[in-house]
């Protein structure tokens, strides 16, 4: 999405040792069977009001901004 102020991360595309620790799960109504996730962290059946405050929070901190996100290299998704 151009012109956001956030970045979705996939987990599998970062190396092990520089991955951010996850806080929370979204949108996991969507799989067929949510019981295999673990319970070490929220496991949102939805976006929730959680998610959203995450958002509002980090782009406050942001002022206000979209910065612009340079990607070097290629990335194997």
């Amino acid at each position: 999405m151009k012109s956001a102020h956030w970045l979705s991360v996939y987990l599998h595309l970062w190396p092990a040792a520089t991955r951010p620790k996850p806080e929370l799960r979204t949108m996991v109504g969507d799989l067929k069977d949510a019981s295999d996730l673990p319970a070490d962290i929220r496991n949102l059946k939805t976006h929730h009001l959680t998610f959203y405050a995450k958002l509002l929070k980090a782009w406050i901190a942001m002022g206000f901004r979209a910065p612009k996100i340079d990607v070097r290299g290629a990335i194997d998704a």
